[in-house]
């Protein structure tokens, strides 16, 4: 169990989505700084609640370091579907977030 609530309560979600990846994959180029960091915390929450390669120091699921703009780059068809879902429906509640306060 994790000690992050978001990622408990995405994980917990019965609402079981298909991953629409061009949809992700747009959505994802416009989210923000904030929601970046969120993303890869649900991913090192998922890697440690699966106790995946937990005491390797390497980025999980192949992820790489960018040089430019301090991020971290992972390839969708590289994270497990679960966890697939699971960002997408951060993803689908964060551009959600973003509509409201357009309006």
């Amino acid at each position: 169990m994790s000690t992050f609530p978001l990622y408990e309560n995405l994980k917990n979600d019965k609402q079981d989505s298909i991953v629409d990846k061009p949809d992700f994959i747009t959505k994802f180029k416009k989210i923000d700084t904030t929601s970046h960091s969120l993303i890869y915390a649900l991913i090192k929450s998922y890697q440690i609640d699966k106790k995946i390669n937990i005491l390797s120091s390497s980025l999980p699921f192949d992820g790489v370091k960018l040089k430019t703009k301090g991020r971290i780059k992972f390839n969708l068809v590289n994270l497990p579907e679960e966890l697939q879902r699971i960002l997408y429906k951060f993803i689908l509640l964060d551009s959600k977030k973003n509509v409201k306060k357009k309006n």
